[in-house]
């Protein structure tokens, strides 16, 4: 089964040089993967070859350094001597298993590479390499120069410099490669320094007596700039090729790479060239017996359940080779090891002939964690699709429920009085309290497909425990709540429905963590923490991710008596996707949104646990400042209308029939002078007509003119007849900020109860 189809991902030809046929089968095997295409050389002639027959010239060349023939070094001074600047300036890509990184790279730079790798290497290493030097399509190699020069001088040679396509460094290191190095003055003793510390550098004074000899160039000798820089471009170039020749003397090049000799592999030198991680080679010959198994293999196999080598030759005999190969390639996907030490092993197998005889190159690569990274793509994707629809469905619910209880406050209003209402006050009192309830889980779901909402303010936290222990209750029969309060109240600031919702997925959790039956116990008071007691650990297990700062705090414990959580998975359990239960249908969000939500009031979780003795969850939330406490909106008091309503008049701008209805009854009934239009453009052309209105009462979300736009165009015509929003977005707030110079007397969030109605009207029209 093939699983990613070689797809270029754009027009970039990648040409592989590589005497070494299984090296080179290794490397197309990784960029085909990535969508590149790729053209092969076997030596340094062969890519001539290419690059004379091949239009356009391919976006980078990939050359192994020590082959027979035309080596990796001399096609390199072969293509920056091209006539051709389409050749010329090709990135090249020098790879090598036999010089030192220390080595390469200076040799590389002064022969004109892009820059260089040595084996063995790291699969990211090496697709990263090919990205960067992909970058320099169409560019010279840029020479690199130091400036050690006086304030005045660095700015003026920097932008010279830099007009002129140099690279320029202000700083260096002792390995970095330079090619040359500037200095103001005549300096005898930072020269000498600079020529034992980058003995390839051509040292540039910029000023300084003829008769001292050590600078390689004195900028005054010349007579314009453009005759100096040619002179000291054709310096680097004659110093780098004399470096590149002195270099390259002191290797020996004597290998030989041809054949499939067993020991060749094993040997410290041959194995380097396969030591990759996460990838795998297995060659067979003929008969299907091993050659040579690369140890990343074997290790690959141990890390999948330690199924041994030779278990995994029978599988492959049974699987990828069971049908005969020929002269084709195949892909599978296979899964070994046992449960919970599973992996997922990609498999490409290719018969190659060398030297007549037919044998078999296999690998191996681990994308268990391609894998991971590809279903948490697709678990945000529909998690991205659900915050969209829950969006949308918020809404409409909204207005449903604000004609639910808008029709049950219309009933109570209307038997105000009646001693014989045969008990319904009651009922309609039952009605308007659950429509209240699912218009909170409403506002969750609301909130949580638009998270941007700030709906901050002081608040106390019984009444949140109160009322999320009650709802769990009644979701969990078996299970009971015990809640304790030290202290009362017991204020904090933030949004008490985000941090309902974080508290209940913590005893949610708690209560499957019980088989959803036990008890859970939920403390609470003030603690003043500082550094100390964090470092100590006395507070129990703090994630990383949390930055908790010295004060007084208060603290919401929950404990439970479940099976407790082992020390190893503590650093993961906020982790976004993490679950313990995917068997039953666990999706890894709960914490990680708890987590995020506790963060946004600056505080912080600790988490006490033991093996088989359950765990304690504790949340920290600072105290709320003096300033705050003393502007903490006061508890709802009975409505008082402080004048009479009778005559006045009400534009209501609402395109859903039952909520514009349900407001003009109401008010209606209060003596207002009421009328209603379905959208903003209807209600624009009786201010335009010159009708003015006490107050006017705006739905934000309409067809045709919505309310946003609506009030700019009310705002045009200089109209400043006073505004009450009534809508069903959780976004409102922000929405209107965003919009500077909008009036608006107050905002009702769907849905509202009429008493809020009243008071909003009354204190509009003050």
């Amino acid at each position: 089964m093939k699983l990613v189809d070689s797809k270029p991902r754009s027009d970039s030809t990648i040409l592989i040089v590589n005497d070494n046929i299984f090296q080179l089968k290794l490397m197309r095997f990784q960029l085909e993967k990535e969508g590149y295409l790729v053209v092969e050389a076997k030596n340094g002639s062969e890519a001539l070859s290419v690059l004379e027959n091949r239009k356009p010239s391919p976006s980078l060349i990939i050359s192994d350094i020590d082959m027979p023939g035309l080596n990796g070094w001399e096609l390199l001074s072969i293509i920056r001597s091209s006539t051709e600047k389409s050749v010329r300036d090709i990135p090249f890509l020098a790879i090598s298993a036999y010089y030192n990184p220390h080595e390469v790279d200076p040799l590389g730079r002064a022969l004109g590479a892009t820059t260089t790798l040595t084996l063995p290497y790291k699969l990211d290493d090496f697709l990263k390499t090919v990205k960067k030097c992909l970058k320099n399509v169409g560019k010279s190699p840029k020479v690199t120069i130091f400036l050690d020069l006086s304030d005045e001088d660095f700015e003026k040679w920097h932008n010279i410099l830099k007009i002129k396509g140099f690279n320029v460094l202000s700083n260096i290191e002792k390995n970095d490669v330079i090619d040359a190095i500037f200095i103001s003055s005549h300096n005898q003793k930072k020269i000498e320094k600079y020529k034992k510390d980058f003995p390839g550098a051509i040292i540039v004074s910029l000023r300084g007596e003829s008769f001292y000899q050590d600078a390689d160039l004195i900028f005054e000798n010349y007579k314009n700039i453009d005759s100096f820089f040619d002179e000291l471009t054709n310096v680097i170039r004659k110093r780098s090729r004399q470096r590149a020749i002195e270099l390259l003397k002191k290797r020996s090049k004597d290998v030989d790479f041809q054949g499939i000799n067993p020991s060749y592999f094993h040997n410290p030198l041959g194995s380097s060239l396969f030591r990759i991680e996460n990838i795998g080679l297995i060659l067979l010959d003929k008969n299907l017996n091993p050659l040579f198994i690369s140890p990343s293999t074997r290790s690959l196999c141990a890390e999948a359940g330690k199924l041994d080598t030779d278990s995994l030759l029978t599988f492959l005999k049974n699987t990828i080779l069971k049908r005969p190969l020929k002269e084709g390639q195949r892909t599978e996907k296979i899964q070994i090891g046992k449960k919970g030490a599973i992996k997922t092993l990609e498999l490409y197998a290719e018969v190659i002939k060398k030297d007549g005889d037919p044998n078999t190159l296999i690998i191996v690569k681990d994308i268990s964690d391609e894998l991971k990274e590809l279903n948490r793509l697709i678990q945000c994707n529909k998690v991205n699709s659900l915050l969209i629809m829950a969006g949308g469905i918020a809404h409409n619910l909204n207005n449903i429920l604000m004609a639910i209880s808008g029709y049950a406050q219309l009933m109570q209003e209307k038997i105000k009085g009646e001693k014989e209402a045969f008990g319904c006050k009651t009922l309609l009192d039952n009605i308007v309290s659950a429509t209240e309830r699912a218009a909170c889980l409403v506002s969750h779901m609301n909130r949580f497909s638009r998270p941007s909402c700030n709906c901050e303010k002081v608040f106390d936290v019984l009444p949140v425990l109160t009322n999320l222990s009650q709802v769990v209750e009644r979701s969990y029969p078996k299970l009971t709540i015990n809640i304790s309060i030290k202290k009362a109240p017991l204020h904090v600031k933030g949004d008490p429905s985000e941090l309902e919702n974080a508290l209940s997925n913590i005893i949610i959790n708690a209560a499957k963590a019980m088989n959803e039956g036990g008890i859970i116990d939920i403390s609470s008071g003030q603690i003043s923490v500082d550094d100390l007691l964090i470092k100590s650990g006395a507070l129990g297990y703090i994630y990383s991710g949390f930055s908790p700062e010295s004060g007084p705090y208060s603290f919401i414990s929950i404990k439970d008596k479940g099976p407790g959580i082992s020390r190893e998975l503590l650093p993961y359990i906020f982790e976004p996707y993490f679950t313990t239960r995917i068997d039953e249908g666990g999706t890894g969000l709960g914490l990680a949104i708890t987590y995020s939500t506790i963060r946004s009031f600056n505080g912080f979780i600790s988490v006490e646990t033991e093996k088989g003795k359950g765990s304690i969850f504790t949340v920290y939330l600072p105290v709320p400042k003096e300033k705050d406490l003393k502007d903490k909106p006061q508890s709802d008091v009975s409505l008082k209308v402080l004048r009479e309503l009778e005559g006045i008049k009400c534009l209501i701008v609402e395109d859903e029939p039952e909520l514009k209805g349900l407001m003009a009854d109401f008010l209606g009934l209060k003596g207002m002078d009421v009328k209603t239009v379905g959208d903003g453009s209807k209600a624009l052309e009786l201010l335009k007509g010159g009708e003015h209105f006490d107050v006017i009462i705006l739905d934000l979300t309409m067809p045709g003119l919505d309310g946003i736009s609506f009030l700019k165009e009310k705002k045009a015509l200089g109209n400043r007849d006073p505004v009450i929003v009534a809508t069903g977005r959780v976004d409102s707030n922000d929405l209107l900020e965003s919009e500077k110079g909008l009036e608006v007397k107050a905002i009702l969030k769907k849905p509202f109860n009429f008493s809020s109605l009243l008071k909003a009207v009354d204190s509009a029209i003050k």
